[in-house]
């Protein structure tokens, strides 16, 4: 093992790494077995001279970074110019870090023979039995990923510097591109491969090796060893801290407790009780597992906003305000009445605000409720213990993503915020009704506080006290009851009829895209340049598709109808269910807001990220799909004269094992389960990421997916709601590498908002635990009658123009409705 390798000495040297702003850097932590000692700043961090005195003499060596764009750049290549021209110790340049130590010794850098993002090559090299090199132990050839557009060129490579390793391409047989080099007389190495990706052999070998070199250059200059601990005011500086704050798991809260009451034995589901007990409510939500075969499909939960005690949250970027509304008694009815505005001071987040607001209520316990006795502690076989519902629009990315600035251009693109969508809506849920899937189990919990002098964040007070608890408790479990009971009667309402027809490429009447065909296809051809001139290896573009209907959908209070979207007593919760019923997910959902008049339906089936209330996080990006063979013949008319439909079968199968070796399909996966470990490792404790799952099938109601899983141990000074903002906006939605990818798709989709979709919606628990989906196959209608559809798709170097738009009309048909 490697880590027995590490000697005293060894572990004691103090490692630099300068992040270039890319999507993999922090993955790089992951080839240490201890990180104590290993700092990370950004090549903008610091002007050089202040770096250079009070940063760089408290390291032993310096690894310099993958990267977009081109070393000649400095805006590109920041303080890494300046490392490798006058610093005089031991240098380890990945990708980018590496074509710069090339260039600044009078190399050139060059379009590569093959574009290689995601890919695995076979590296060669002679060193394998040198010491004091960085392929010492190490085979020839090897496996390594490559994620690079540009290369040191062979025909104008340095004379101070050796190429120590190179591999052939598949369109050029007798090329051999340079995969590493090593300065003749300097410390300085580098590799065009990335030895931090997860499919990359013996990346944890040259870490250990580039530190057996430093250490024995540092043993030529009599160094002390162990080595001095890094100064304090050195570590504040590390980019690791940036999403830190000073939550810690403690003790429950003692003002505030969640009650739970089981219940069995009855036949109800989700859909029948939200429809009968919320649909009506001017603020409701239905987080739906809708695929219950699904291993994910663990609950279902529904309630209302309109309950005692509760509140809504709404937030806006661009003005950056936080408008709350409680529900308030008006003539007898209860209506949402906006209670405070606030804007956010200027170095404040909204994730900041949702942060402490999460703290503040988290670890609440929870108990046993019985009329007898209220104090019997109890385990939820789910994580939701009441707390917060809702989405982080795309548009958060503004306080997420780190370096990211807002252009001017993307200003103003929103409607009058009297009638934009909120960047964020949550609803505090304090009364919900739970369905456990695995048993049939309903649940009721509600959040009791202890009294009017219980603690609250920014004079929110929620949850009831215990008559009201008892109440609540009492006359819902009676109301399910009766509900289940005449439903045994009467047979309950009959579910939408599942479309059966192929999913078209053409749009249903009305709908238009915000880029045209044109555009989308142009936009494609400028992110496939993007690729090729080394400014990012994928892009995950997207449009909305938009209509206004011929009739304004029935809200809330005069819900009754079904029908069709062109029939005008068809409802939004009937949209859904056809939605829902179309495409069954595990993270289905639908939320209905009507104090800012717009309703979110979704049938994800991708998961974000999931956070236990034990500090467990999990991550499960797709990257590839294909249609499932659902109906028809795939016989062949010439043997098969009678079809048994045995065929579907085979073909359907076939598909998936199709996708599951699709060479493009791979590698979109495998750059995006490379961001987000990359995301992972700035939060989880160091060496506890790992993948459980790598690039398996996934199959759901229409298509075949190309799912990953991975999972870590966030820090204990990291919450629910830190662990999102730090892997936010979902690099399945942006590419890699993320920021710089970002800052493309703002010009390429011409700085229109994507809204909710490309967010994340889901839950924030007071148990401390969260679960989130990422906002795909989600229809947004505003206003009763405009609806949204986004829809879009990864573009790599390999991606066709024509096969992409396609794909995305046929994403879009998954959602819209006929």
């Amino acid at each position: 093992m490697v880590l027995q390798n590490y000697s005293t000495e060894l572990r004691s040297l103090r490692t630099l790494i300068i992040d270039n702003y890319d999507s993999y850097t922090f993955n790089l932590l992951q080839l240490w077995p201890f990180t104590e000692n290993v700092v990370v700043i950004r090549n903008d961090q610091f002007e050089w001279e202040q770096f250079k005195r009070e940063v760089l003499p408290h390291f032993d060596n310096v690894i310099i970074s993958p990267g977009p764009g081109r070393p000649e750049k400095d805006e590109d290549f920041g303080i890494c110019r300046n490392i490798i021209q006058e610093a005089s110790l031991p240098i380890f340049g990945v990708c980018l870090g590496h074509q710069g130590i090339a260039h600044l010794f009078g190399g050139k850098v060059v379009h590569a023979p093959q574009v290689m993002h995601g890919r695995l090559s076979e590296i060669y090299h002679h060193q394998e039995n040198e010491e004091n090199t960085l392929f010492a132990g190490i085979p020839s050839p090897f496996s390594a990923v490559r994620y690079h557009s540009l290369v040191a060129s062979p025909e104008s490579f340095p004379d101070s510097i050796l190429v120590t390793a190179w591999c052939g391409e598949e369109n050029e047989p007798n090329a051999q591109t340079i995969m590493g080099l090593q300065h003749r007389s300097k410390p300085i190495y580098g590799v065009q491969f990335h030895p931090e990706s997860i499919c990359t052999e013996y990346g944890k070998q040259m870490v250990l090796n580039f530190q057996r070199i430093t250490m024995k250059w540092l043993q030529q200059r009599d160094a002390i060893f162990p080595r001095p601990e890094i100064p304090r005011q050195v570590l504040k500086h590390s980019v690791v801290s940036d999403v830190m704050t000073n939550w810690h798991m403690s003790e429950a809260n003692p003002e505030y407790t969640v009650f739970a009451h089981r219940m069995t034995g009855l036949k109800l589901n989700s859909d029948l009780v939200f429809e009968s007990m919320f649909a009506r409510d001017e603020v409701a939500f239905w987080m739906d597992s809708a695929r219950e075969s699904d291993l994910q499909s663990i609950s279902s939960f529904v309630g209302s906003g309109m309950e005692n005690g509760s509140f809504t949250v709404r937030y806006y970027t661009e003005s950056r305000e936080i408008a709350i509304s409680k529900p308030v008694d008006t003539e007898g009815l209860k209506k949402m009445q906006v209670v405070s505005k606030s804007v956010l001071s200027e170095n404040t987040t909204f994730w900041d605000w949702a942060s402490r607001l999460t703290n503040h209520f988290s670890r609440v316990s929870t108990k046993q409720w019985t009329e007898e006795s209220t104090d019997l502690p109890v385990r939820l076989p789910f994580d939701f213990h009441c707390g917060l519902v809702g989405y982080f629009g795309y548009e958060l990315k503004r306080e997420s993503l780190p370096g990211y600035k807002t252009p001017p251009q993307a200003l103003g693109r929103s409607k009058d915020l009297s009638q934009a969508l909120p960047d964020a809506t949550y609803i505090f849920a304090n009364k919900v009704i739970a369905f456990d899937h695995k048993t049939d189990a309903i649940w009721l919990l509600c959040l009791v506080h202890s009294g009017p002098d219980a603690s609250s964040f920014e004079n929110l007070s929620p949850g009831v006290d215990m008559e009201e608890c008892h109440s609540w408790m009492k006359s819902t479990e009676s109301y399910l009851e009766n509900l289940a009971h005449s439903s045994e009667i009467t047979g309950s309402r009959q579910p939408f009829e599942t479309l059966k027809k192929p999913r078209s490429k053409i749009l249903p009447p009305g709908f238009a895209s915000d880029l045209s065909e044109a555009g989308y296809i142009k936009a494609i051809t400028r992110s496939i340049d993007n690729i090729r001139e080394g400014e990012t290896y994928e892009v995950c573009m997207t449009t909305q598709f938009r209509a206004t209907l011929p009739y304004p959908l029935k809200t809330h209070e005069d819900f009754e109808g079904r029908g069709s979207l062109s029939e005008s007593h068809f409802t939004p919760l009937d949209m859904y269910k056809l939605l829902r019923n179309n495409n069954p997910a595990p993270f289905s959902a639908c939320f209905q807001f009507g104090d800012t008049d717009h309703t979110v339906m979704s049938s994800s089936p991708e998961r974000f990220l999931r956070v236990s209330g034990q500090g467990l996080v999990e991550m499960k990006p797709i990257k590839g799909t294909i249609s499932r063979a659902k109906e028809g013949c795939f016989c062949n008319p010439e043997t098969v004269k009678n079809c048994s439909g045995a065929c579907i079968k085979v073909e359907d199968e076939r598909r998936a094992t199709e996708l599951e070796n699709d060479i493009k399909e791979r590698a979109e996966n495998l750059m995006i389960v490379d961001l987000v470990r990359n995301d992972l490792n700035q939060i989880c404790v160091p060496n506890s990421v790992h993948v459980p799952k790598l690039m398996h099938i996934e199959s759901y109601e229409t298509v075949h997916q190309l799912v990953t899983t991975i999972r870590g141990e966030l820090r204990s000074t990291i919450n629910a709601v830190d662990a999102v903002r730090a892997c936010f906006p979902p690099g399945s939605m942006t590419g890699a590498p993320k920021l710089r990818t970002v800052q493309i798709l703002d010009e390429l989709e011409e700085y229109r908002p994507r809204g909710i979709y490309s967010g994340a919606l889901g839950y924030i628990s007071l148990s401390g635990a969260a679960d989130f989906s990422v906002v795909i196959r989600t229809a947004v209608v505003e206003n009763g009658q405009n609806v949204s559809v986004g829809a879009g798709g990864a573009i790599t170097y390999l991606s066709n123009a024509e096969a992409e738009y396609d794909e995305v009309l046929l994403k879009v048909n998954s959602v819209i409705p006929r």
